[in-house]
């Protein structure tokens, strides 16, 4: 069981691309990757859906998220408290 112990930002990265477990409960963990091991079409599957995800992850894609959500930041700042510092 994953409640409560799986790490948002990871199966938000890994999406459909791979297998989540719990890292706090080895049975968990072997039998994913008693899964990958056995399971031929399964790792390739899951590889096709890694390639694809990770190549709309780029570091300019994260640059230009990060440049928007700061100038949201700022301008809620400057909204709320001037140009003071």
């Amino acid at each position: 069981g994953r409640p409560g112990r799986e790490v948002h930002a990871v199966a938000e990265a890994v999406g459909d691309g791979g297998l989540l477990f719990d890292g706090l409960d080895v049975a968990d963990m072997a039998g994913a990757l008693r899964r990958l091991w056995t399971n031929g079409d399964l790792r390739g599957e899951l590889a096709a859906k890694a390639r694809t995800r990770s190549a709309a992850r780029t570091w300019e894609r994260a640059a230009r998220t990060y440049v928007d959500i700061y100038g949201e930041a700022r301008g809620r700042w400057l909204r709320d408290h001037g140009d003071r510092p």
